[in-house]
């Protein structure tokens, strides 16, 4: 008894001062977790946004045996909820790692644009980096230091807005995918450029659901498929105005999984099959909420 007495009396303090001591479910924050860790972020550098510890973060990952990972400090989840890969990449750690996405997407950029690795590099070092751009552009895995960020976002400002000199840096370019700066509303964090994305989804992905089951889930029932299946239900889902943690929920999977899969089969979020009048009233629901 005389052990939880500390605790109550720090409780009642607490709630006395307006300090809200309450509790909210791991599984409200984790896709939004998992979706920066997929885009490169760290757990530290998700931590160091949010004001807690690495360790934190992990136990909503990754909960431990005894279920401690279940539950999160409501305070502590909203600041979580808060972070955005824009915030993990500005964080003030110069000798750290960042996501490397928007990086990589910045020299595509430049390439496009007709500016040669050999002259991004020389801006690079200009603002204080010694790596190579193509070095950034092909290494293996998904960080980067953060001061070959921040050379490569300053190049990015000094070329970005004219032209580079050559024609056959920007034909390859061209032959690899790579597009231009104005392709992106948010390079570090887009799906995929302007463009890009599918305005309505090849109908062979449709062809794996069962007509049973998609009343099903339209009914609201939460079913559990194969990766086929599951793929179809998205396209029917999308279709009647279900954005991705909606699906997550139906279909018993993380919103990652199901965010995955659309940018995998290029099938367009909710929210822009009802701006080209393709979805239900649900579906103008969610755009009216985007907006």
């Amino acid at each position: 008894m005389s052990r939880s007495l500390p605790y109550e009396k720090r409780w009642r303090l607490d709630r006395a001062m307006g300090v809200d001591r309450s509790y909210m479910p791991r599984a409200e924050v984790l896709p939004h977790l998992e979706a920066l860790v997929s885009a490169g972020a760290t757990r530290t550098g998700i931590a160091r946004v949010a004001g807690c510890s690495p360790t934190t973060v992990a136990k909503i990952l990754r909960p431990t045996s005894d279920r401690t990972g279940e539950w999160v400090q409501r305070p502590v989840g909203r600041r979580l909820l808060a972070v955005t890969l824009g915030q993990v990449r500005a964080r003030p750690d110069a000798s750290g790692l960042v996501p490397a996405l928007g990086s990589r997407r910045r020299v595509q950029a430049l390439l496009a644009m007709g500016w040669t690795h050999q002259l991004i590099t020389e801006a690079m070092r200009r603002h204080g980096s010694a790596q190579m751009s193509g070095t950034v552009l092909h290494q293996r895995g998904v960080l980067v230091e953060r001061r070959t960020a921040d050379a490569i976002a300053g190049a990015f400002r000094e070329f970005g807005l004219r032209p580079g000199p050559s024609a056959v840096t920007r034909r390859r370019a061209a032959e690899q995918g790579y597009v231009s700066p104005l392709a992106w509303d948010d390079i570090d964090a887009d799906d995929a450029p302007r463009g890009t994305r599918r305005s309505a989804p090849p109908s062979s992905l449709t062809a794996g659901l069962d007509h049973a089951d998609l009343e099903r889930l339209l009914a609201g029932e939460s079913r559990r498929l194969g990766p086929v299946a599951r793929v179809s239900a998205i396209v029917e889902l999308v279709r009647h105005g279900y954005n991705d943690r909606q699906m997550a929920e139906l279909l018993l999977v993380t919103e990652r999984t199901i965010t995955r899969d659309r940018m995998r089969h290029g099938i367009a979020p909710a929210k822009e099959w009802a701006s080209r009048g393709n979805g239900n009233r649900r579906g103008a629901d969610v755009a009216e909420v985007a907006a």
